[in-house]
């Protein structure tokens, strides 16, 4: 493995562990008691409801980030991108025109794979809380 594979792969790697110990820290001090200060503003359950529907939209955002860290952490080290690359380059079409379908490829194929946690997010998670 070159110096710089590893590099990638550690940034990769911890920033997926900084966003896990962030949220869990965020999501622990969610409490589902409406402050003192607040309670002649806001209504007690709504802030439950609230704060229940951080805590579900949260646990399903740390499943969709461990999802797509593993899904290029595979691509990264099956060579994907290398695939990708010799692909767009098929076209001849100049350097330009060559970067610009890599990076539609790219994006389409991320496009397509978030569009099942999109529908679930909207139609099952939004749903449920009413929004």
């Amino acid at each position: 493995m070159n110096v710089y594979l590893v590099i990638i792969l550690v940034i990769l790697i911890g920033e997926y562990f900084l966003d896990l110990i962030v949220e869990n820290l965020n999501v622990r001090r969610a409490s589902p008691v409406l402050p003192q200060e607040f309670a002649a503003y806001y209504d007690a359950d709504k802030y439950k409801k609230s704060q229940d529907y951080l805590k579900e939209n949260t646990r399903f955002k740390l499943i969709k980030s461990g999802f797509f860290t593993s899904l290029i952490l595979a691509f990264i080290l099956a060579g994907g991108f290398n695939f990708v690359d010799r692909l767009a380059r098929s076209f001849n079409l100049g350097p330009i025109l060559t970067g610009l379908i890599f990076a539609g490829m790219l994006m389409l194929a991320l496009r397509l794979l978030g569009t099942p946690f999109s529908v679930y997010r909207t139609f099952v998670i939004e749903e449920k809380y009413g929004f």
